[in-house]
C-alpha cells in the first residue's frame, strides 16, 4: 500500500536527481476510486515547501503529448520524414 513512508522511501532513491519532494496518487481503474493520496513527503518541511500538496498542483504536459503529437503526425503522409512542403 502507498503511504508517506513508501513514497519518503522512494524519494531518498530519487535525491541524486535533486528531487525534493514526492507525491502519489493512486486510483482504481475499474472505478476511479482515489486508493491512497500523498500530498507531500513532510507537511511541516520548509525546505522543500511540504505544505504544498503535489498531487493537485497543476503541471505542464511536457513531453508527456510528444508520443500522441508524433503519432498523429506520422498517421499523414504529408508530415514523413524527408519530405518537404513549400510554402507559397
Amino acid at each position: 500500500m502507498i503511504n508517506r513512508r513508501a513514497v519518503s522511501e522512494h524519494l531518498a532513491t530519487l535525491r541524486d536527481r535533486d528531487a525534493g519532494n514526492a507525491a502519489a496518487l493512486v486510483v482504481d481503474p475499474a472505478d476511479g476510486a482515489v486508493l491512497a493520496h500523498v500530498g507531500s513527503v513532510d507537511y511541516f518541511a520548509e525546505e522543500g515547501r511540504g505544505a504544498i500538496d503535489y498531487a493537485r498542483v497543476p503541471r505542464s504536459p511536457g513531453s508527456t503529448l510528444k508520443p500522441f503529437v508524433a503519432a498523429v503526425a506520422l498517421a499523414d503522409p504529408v508530415f514523413l520524414a524527408g519530405h518537404v512542403r513549400r510554402q507559397d
